[in-house]
């Protein structure tokens, strides 16, 4: 489901839609549901990868935090990092380290790995890293609430492309009651607009020139556009 498809915005409207019907303690777990049927609409079998990574974290920060041996808790460290950075390494980088031993190995190719690459695979992955890692050094309490994590994780507008949040600064805005607003109607139609104009006319035609010798050109145009935001938005 591409954000610039007719079938995200129709996605969007009703996600919006329904989430200010709802009453406010049902709409985390709404959220929830939507970011999980967004990502399942690539590919429902990637999923699964996701709610891993979200369970495994989930758990690890709350025994991290109970936990007052240092070695337990380096433990559980450790295994949320090779977990996730392990799934991540086999679907992101293994080919490509196949492909590089393959090419200096005699007679001993390895085989590669018949998979699609998840979307949002580093995003979520770093996302919920950085979480656990901040639980660790005690920057943050662990999430008692795993609808409450799990919408920051799987929380749909970030989930693909980005930025990775952190928890501090994402989930505290999650949790908060939310009103229908004028003035934050208009500025969100004001960024989605220019979002759609940096995409589609932008980007998209940029890809066609995107050569070294024009690059002096799109660092012009780069800054003509961080000009027209600031004058926009």
């Amino acid at each position: 489901m591409l954000f610039n498809s007719f079938e995200f915005l129709v996605f969007f409207t009703a996600t919006v839609c329904v989430f200010f019907s709802l009453p406010h303690k049902f709409r985390q777990l709404f959220l929830m549901g939507a970011g999980w049927y967004f990502y399942a609409a690539w590919n429902f079998k990637y999923l699964l990868l996701l709610l891993f990574s979200t369970s495994l974290d989930f758990f690890a920060a709350i025994l991290i935090e109970k936990s007052n041996k240092k070695t337990t808790r380096l433990a559980l460290l450790l295994a949320s990092l090779i977990s996730n950075l392990g799934i991540l390494f086999a679907f992101k980088y293994f080919n490509f380290f196949v492909q590089i031993y393959n090419r200096f190995a005699e007679n001993q190719d390895i085989a590669f790995l018949d998979v699609l690459l998840p979307i949002g695979i580093s995003f979520y992955t770093f996302q919920t890293l950085s979480y656990i890692i901040d639980v660790y050094k005690r920057k943050i309490k662990a999430e008692s609430n795993f609808i409450s994590f799990s919408l920051y994780v799987s929380y749909f507008p970030q989930l693909v492309a980005g930025p990775i949040e952190r928890a501090e600064s994402l989930m505290p805005q999650l949790k908060e009651r939310q009103f229908i607003k004028t003035e934050n109607l208009r500025a969100g139609f004001k960024l989605m607009l220019w979002g759609y104009f940096q995409k589609l006319v932008v980007a998209d035609n940029a890809a066609l020139f995107a050569e070294l010798k024009y690059l002096w050109i799109f660092r012009v145009i780069l800054q003509l556009l961080l000009v027209l935001q600031e004058l926009w938005v």
